[in-house]
C-alpha cells in the first residue's frame, strides 16, 4: 500500500519544528529524516495531528505523542497500530478549526 507524504509548506515548517524539539528533548534512535517521515506519514495517513498543538504541547504530552508515533507507526501504510491515539490527534470535525489555528499562528491572521 502506498503512503501519502506530500505536505503543504505550512505543514513542513511545523513538522520541522516538532522534529527539532523531539531531537533536543527525547533520546530516540530515529534520525531527523526518519522522524520527519514518521510524523508526516502519521499525519497524512489516517491520524491527522494538530501540528501546532503537538509543537506547543507540554513536555510530557509531547514525549507521549512522539514516542507513541515512533513505536506504533506501521511504516508501510502510515497508520498507527496497537490502538495508540496521540493526544494531539484530531477528528475530521476538528480539521477545519485546526487549519484555521495553523494559519493564525503562522501568518498572525485574525478571524475572517
Amino acid at each position: 500500500m502506498s503512503r501519502n507524504l506530500t505536505t503543504t509548506p505550512l505543514e513542513r515548517k511545523i513538522i520541522a519544528e516538532i522534529v527539532d524539539r523531539a531531537l533536543k528533548l527525547l533520546t530516540t534512535p530515529r534520525s531527523r529524516q526518519d522522524l520527519t517521515r514518521d510524523i508526516t506519514a502519521c499525519h497524512l495517513n489516517g491520524t491527522g495531528l494538530d501540528l501546532v498543538g503537538l509543537r506547543d504541547a507540554r513536555a510530557f504530552e509531547f514525549a507521549h505523542d512522539v514516542t507513541g508515533i515512533i513505536h506504533h507507526l506501521d511504516r508501510d501504510s502510515g497508520t498507527l497500530t496497537g490502538g495508540f491515539v496521540p493526544r494531539c490527534a484530531w477528528t475530521a470535525a476538528d480539521s477545519a478549526a485546526a487549519e484555521k489555528r495553523i494559519r493564525a499562528v503562522i501568518f498572525d491572521q485574525e478571524d475572517e
